[in-house]
């Protein structure tokens, strides 16, 4: 009777220990090491630039416009702040949607640009192609622990 309940109870610690093993390579702190950041830089350009300028050089300077808000996927929309800047942490690797969701959609009198850059690997500056509907979108990839920034310029006409 002593070795039938012996025996029970080290089976019931070995599964407990394989239990909290497994627990340990199933935690979203583990899976969390590989994921990294998307940053927007939103900026407003001066209106008929010169041709031929650099638009980083004429634009970078110039945050908004206010009211700007931009998601990933499904996440919640969030404002850019006075700097024009928003970023949205915790980010897994792979194909990513970022939406424009507030304010300033392209349109016949506004175009929009976005390049986007890996300040982990270097990569970049890589143009996304702008999705235009309801609301404007682009495509990003982001690579594991990646840190991407997107630079995304609007671009108003003069209308004249």
């Amino acid at each position: 009777m002593l070795t039938s309940r012996l025996s029970r109870f080290v089976a019931v610690a070995l599964l407990a220990a394989f239990a909290v093993s497994m627990l340990g390579f199933a935690s979203p702190a583990g899976a969390a090491d590989t994921r990294g950041s998307i940053t927007i830089h939103s900026r407003i350009c001066p209106t008929n630039m010169p041709s031929g300028s650099n638009i980083f050089d004429q634009c970078h300077h110039r945050p908004g416009p206010d009211g700007a808000k931009f998601k990933i996927d499904n996440r919640q929309s969030k404002s850019i702040n006075s700097s024009g800047n928003v970023s949205f942490g915790q980010v897994t690797s792979g194909d990513h949607l970022v939406t424009l969701t507030a304010s300033w959609q392209p349109n016949e009198f506004l175009r929009m640009k976005v390049y986007c850059t890996n300040t982990v690997t270097g990569s970049g500056p890589n143009e996304a192609p702008i999705i235009f509907g309801n609301q404007a979108k682009f495509w990003v990839w982001l690579a594991p622990s990646g840190k991407l920034v997107c630079d995304v310029y609007f671009l108003p006409e003069s209308g004249q």
